[in-house]
């Protein structure tokens, strides 16, 4: 959707940038902050600039979300609906969303579990470490273990039964 720049619009635009400085302002000035800062102030300066009817886009473009993120975002409005608030623009997951949700979030506590893995150990001038990810992906990690699997991002338990964390 488009909207035409009017006075009163850009000043509410001015407005949410200065929020935004002033936030910025509380934070720690590392590289990141200093960054975002001057892309605010080079933005206000652009809406300062604009002539009155220069057509703004007001929707904020939609980048597509993986499951991890859509799965966040539906538990993220169930917990809010839960506390009687509802979103801006009126989303309410269904409940294949909510039972999806939740299967994904279960698919990230399980990878991030570690597992164990088949390993040997070389002896020789240099110890390497072999093993085999449930996925099926070998893995060759030399003195440092490798803690995921890079394949599929399994943790990755290298312990010999004995051992103790």
């Amino acid at each position: 959707m488009i909207k035409p720049l009017t006075p009163q619009f850009r000043s509410d635009i001015l407005e949410s940038l200065n929020k935004q400085l002033e936030e910025l302002n509380s934070c720690e000035n590392n590289s990141y902050v200093v960054l975002q800062k001057n892309t605010i102030n080079q933005f206000k300066k652009l809406i300062k600039s604009l002539p009155d009817g220069y057509p703004i886009p007001v929707e904020r473009r939609k980048w597509k979300m993986n499951k991890y993120e859509k799965a966040f975002d539906v538990i993220d409005t169930i917990l809010h609906l839960m506390c009687g608030e509802e979103r801006e623009d009126g989303y309410k997951p269904s409940q294949d969303e909510m039972v999806n949700s939740m299967e994904d979030f279960k698919e990230l506590v399980e990878r991030a579990t570690p597992k164990k893995i088949c390993h040997t150990k070389e002896e020789g001038s240099f110890t390497f470490n072999f093993g085999r990810c449930e996925c099926g992906r070998e893995i060759l990690s030399a003195n440092d273990y490798v803690k995921y699997c890079p394949c599929c991002g399994q943790a990755l338990d290298w312990r010999v039964e004995d051992e103790k964390i």
